[in-house]
């Protein structure tokens, strides 16, 4: 599989970038597989260790605590991990059990920028949604996906519920959150054996939201 990536600020430039180099590529391609290419490697700058951003706050400050969560609450894992492109820090959390939840997921990226950090923050609520609902994290699974408005809490919040019913085993409960401020992106995963209410949904992202900020404000 070969893939091009341009940037421009239009996208008839872009466009035009984009097939000059795939060709270009797909050029190089037929070369190495007749074996008639000739070259060296590109020499790749070296990844990203997991740690604080620089120049940026501490995120373990951003992640929820159990205090937030209203009841009992063990941290299972914590820490960062390396980034992958374009984030430039990540640190995540897991709890079990999680409040009222049974366990609950955090991730959370550093970007370069604000505009990075509210796409793909949405972008990775949406897709973490989409994979359990559509079967792809669950063994063929279907589950079936319902949208909650969280937007009360601010930080670009959205959430939703996923309902998974197993045949001959207890239904599986899950919602999704993610939110965004400055640089920042969290997604937030939690599951429990019992329906999750739009109000559980509403409080997590508050709780969440109110986290993210007050650790962003330093």
């Amino acid at each position: 599989m070969l893939e091009v990536e341009t940037g421009s600020t239009s996208v008839s430039t872009a466009s035009r970038a984009a097939a000059k180099y795939a060709h270009a590529l797909d050029h190089r391609l037929r070369l190495a597989e007749a074996g008639s290419l000739r070259g060296k490697p590109v020499k790749l700058p070296p990844g990203l260790k997991k740690g604080p951003p620089s120049g940026g706050p501490d995120l373990s400050t951003l992640v929820l605590t159990p205090a937030d969560l209203g009841g009992t609450a063990t941290v299972a894992n914590q820490g960062y991990e390396p980034p992958g492109e374009p984030s430039l820090s990540e640190y995540t959390e897991d709890m079990a059990p999680a409040g009222t939840f049974a366990h609950l997921s955090q991730d959370i990226n550093w970007y370069p920028n604000a505009n990075d950090a509210t796409v793909l923050s949405r972008f990775e609520g949406v897709a973490t949604a989409y994979a359990f609902a559509s079967g792809l994290l669950t063994g063929g699974l279907l589950g079936q996906f319902t949208q909650v408005d969280v937007s009360a809490a601010g930080d670009d919040a959205y959430g939703g519920t996923i309902t998974i019913a197993q045949q001959g085993q207890a239904t599986v409960y899950l919602g999704v959150i993610s939110l965004s401020a400055g640089k920042a992106a969290d997604v937030i995963l939690v599951d429990r054996e019992a329906q999750i209410q739009s109000s559980d949904l509403v409080t997590l992202a508050q709780a969440a939201a109110n986290r993210l900020d007050a650790g962003l404000s330093g």
